[in-house]
């Protein structure tokens, strides 16, 4: 007959085997996700500036200006995805410093 600590024995290690064998199908299942997709950019214009000024408190420039453009994030989408983060970086140049950069983050929240 088995004994207690033998009956417990079995219990623990059946149940790290089928925490390893889930472990293991989720990986399977995620590791089509890591290979990276990017979305397809539809459209993107400026359609208006509506004011650029600069700030005297923290030194720094800032400009409103309205945008319209189309961002196709189906790639991205996996039943793990709640939210998605992303940037536009614009780049332009000017006679002092040369080359500028200016990055717009945005939140989407699926």
């Amino acid at each position: 007959m088995n004994s207690i600590n033998s009956r417990i024995n079995k219990i623990f290690f059946f149940f790290i085997i089928c925490l390893i064998i889930l472990c293991v199908f989720n990986f399977l299942t995620s590791i089509a996700y890591t290979i990276t997709k990017e979305p397809v950019i539809n459209k993107f214009e400026i359609i208006d500036w509506a004011y650029l000024y600069n700030n005297s408190k923290t030194k720094t420039q800032h400009a409103n200006a309205f945008v319209n453009f189309e961002v196709d994030f189906s790639p991205l989408n996996n039943w793990n995805t709640n939210l998605i983060f992303y940037w536009v970086t614009a780049s332009y140049s000017t006679g002092l410093n040369g080359k500028e950069q200016v990055s717009i983050i945005f939140l989407l929240k699926i």
